[in-house]
């Protein structure tokens, strides 16, 4: 049943300070199961308004009607499937396809209506479309019905290239019947656990059924059940390509490391362990970008569902998924109260864990996932027994809990984008981030926090700051003249989506490296198989000084833009230089980037070092 939703002051001021418990979360989950149910009333209504038939259409209006019937007996089954993450991301893909003005997938309707009859012991008989030879059961696992690369298609074979088919599907409530193949028990169709027996299972030769896997992981008395989705095409809504398949070994690596993270959560006493297992029903392996960077990612379309790369490491997986959980609470806050004002998500600003710069809405979820990430960090640091261990934690916990006043500042400075509730959870986040910076981390620690914000900072600026050209003239005159910088010049610029090609070095990659796995970077300089530049491997080995002459010498002696080198140089300058040139170089790096580039090309030789001391 649709219904509306509100949530109580004390509800919302519990999710403004990053937590919640279960209490919270069932308000949240109950409005995405509303939100599902009116995504397919409009899709009903379209279907309706249209009159046609087609092998879809009908399978959508044959599932309609069985859903009904499964609701009338079984309420509860029917109300379990429409909450799915997957049919969250069906229905979304088929509204973004309406309003794209192309055909929706409508028969998967048939599928989910198919899968609630199973699960509430209904009988039932419909025809199913089927994609690429395989037919999913959300939730449950899919049927291999194109044996040799073949469909059966409502008792007739035809070839897999046929852009439609169907199957038919029977069960009397005991049985399913899928086509001309023998009957399976319904009771074989079920999430599996890897490497556990399963004496239920009974699949006849012919009709290949796989289970989908189900983790179980315990610790401390709290209980998480989590469906393992390698296949459902819905999820191509993620921007990382998914694993095709996973093999019985990966299998039982992804459950040994869920597991492990999940003991890490429990360890640290400080999360609500229980709403996170009622919420996290649905893991989507991905594919790894790279051997340093664990890739995750959640949608507002498929609540409930994280899709992650894999590592190794079951401290980088709990934080992880708590990093994940938070975007999945706060987009189902979204959905319920208003903290993005209509028309006020165009400004952009800076974001400390993106290259990119980020409306207001992506500002919000990022400061909303770090604020818990920076609590994980700080729990963490206690815990570890291995040096190593303890020094990436309290890096990471510097590295983030800094950028939680700041997100805050940026965003309640973009007039307009917050609404009054944003306005007050925002406000509200960043006292929790402050409170955060009362504690208390070793020197070089936030050294090393600070010199991995700060190459971000620069590389960001230098990407994405767009100067006004006449500007820059007058900038690079005035510069020759031995006037004084004119303030209009100092203000000017705004952000762009990508104003200046500066691609990530192996410097930032290692300076990352340094700080998240301390073992393997040293591995590597002991090694020397940094792929590093004489002026790069001087800042990484921390020769500052050294390395502020090699980048000036290579931007001196170049006659190409180096804005990398530019990067570089202001962070050797952050070791070395005085108050005034630090603050240039970090204020002001894509103005003076810009004027050298002016007098380059207008063959007027330009001391970096010269330009900074008249911006200071």
């Amino acid at each position: 049943m649709i219904s509306t939703h509100q949530l109580p002051a004390s509800a919302l001021a519990e999710l403004s300070v990053g937590h919640g418990d279960r209490s919270v979360t069932n308000r949240l989950r109950a409005a995405q199961h509303s939100k599902h149910l009116w995504l397919l009333q409009e899709l009903g209504k379209d279907v309706a308004r249209t009159g046609e038939r087609s092998p879809d259409i009908d399978a959508f209006r044959s599932g309609l009607d069985l859903l009904a019937k499964v609701q009338a007996e079984h309420p509860d089954e029917v109300a379990r499937l429409i909450s799915l993450p997957q049919v969250g991301a069906w229905l979304h893909d088929c509204i973004t396809c309406l309003e794209r003005g192309t055909v929706p997938d409508y028969g998967y309707l048939a599928v989910v209506a198919a899968t609630a009859a199973l699960g509430a012991g209904v009988g039932f008989e419909l025809d199913i479309p089927v994609h690429g030879g395989e037919l999913r059961l959300p939730g449950l696992g899919g049927l291999d019905i194109a044996p040799a690369g073949r469909l059966l298609a409502a008792g007739s074979e035809v070839a897999a290239e046929n852009a439609a088919s169907s199957v038919r599907l029977s069960s009397n409530g005991e049985h399913l019947t899928v086509g001309q193949f023998p009957p399976l028990r319904c009771d074989s169709l079920h999430p599996a656990v890897p490497g556990e027996p399963d004496d239920r299972t009974n699949t006849p030769t012919g009709a290949r059924w796989a289970s989908t896997p189900l983790i179980r992981a315990t610790a401390a008395g709290h209980a998480w059940e989590v469906l393992v989705e390698a296949s459902e095409r819905h999820f191509g809504l993620f921007p990382f390509p998914p694993v095709a398949a996973l093999t019985a070994g990966e299998l039982g690596r992804w459950q040994d490391g869920i597991r492990a993270a999940w003991a890490v959560l429990a360890r640290q006493k400080i999360w609500e362990l229980d709403a996170f297992a009622d919420v996290v029903s649905v893991i989507v392996p991905v594919a790894e970008a790279d051997d340093v960077d664990l890739v995750s990612v959640t949608s507002p379309a498929a609540f409930g569902a994280i899709a992650t790369s894999w590592s190794p490491d079951p401290v980088d997986l709990a934080e992880m998924l708590i990093h994940e959980y938070q975007h999945l609470k706060l987009s189902a806050l979204l959905d319920v109260v208003p903290l993005i004002s209509q028309g006020g998500g165009q400004a952009l600003g800076y974001a400390a864990w993106r290259p990119d710069p980020r409306p207001a809405s992506g500002l919000l979820q990022g400061m909303y996932a770090h604020l818990a990430v920076a609590r994980f960090w700080d729990i963490q640091r206690g815990l570890e027994d291995d040096p190593d261990d303890r020094f990436r934690a309290q890096v990471l916990f510097e590295r983030w809990r800094s950028t939680i006043e700041s997100t805050a500042d940026t965003l309640l400075a973009m007039n307009g984008c917050l609404t009054s509730e944003g306005t007050r959870f925002v406000e509200a986040l960043k006292s929790q981030g402050q409170m955060l910076e009362s504690g208390s981390v070793p020197a070089g620690v936030q050294e090393l926090a600070e010199e991995v914000a700060l190459d971000h900072w620069l590389t960001w600026q230098v990407r994405h700051i767009e100067l006004d050209t006449d500007g820059i003239a007058r900038a690079a005159a005035a510069f020759l003249d031995g006037g004084q910088p004119d303030r209009e010049i100092l203000t000017a610029g705004k952000v762009a989506a990508y104003t200046r090609q500066v691609d990530s070095t192996t410097r930032s990659q290692m300076l990352s490296l340094r700080q998240c796995q301390p073992k393997r970077f040293r591995q590597l300089r002991a090694t020397g198989a940094l792929a590093l530049g004489q002026a790069d491997m001087l800042l990484i080995e921390g020769s500052a000084a050294k390395a502020f002459e090699a980048y000036r010498e290579e931007i001196l002696t170049s006659a190409d833009p180096m804005p990398q080198s530019w990067v570089g140089l202001a962070l050797a300058a952050s070791r070395t230089a005085s108050a005034p040139l630090r603050a240039a170089f970090a204020t002001r790096l894509p103005l003076m980037f810009e004027v050298h580039c002016y007098l380059t090309s207008q063959d007027v030789p330009s001391d970096p070092l010269d330009l900074a001391a008249w911006l200071s």
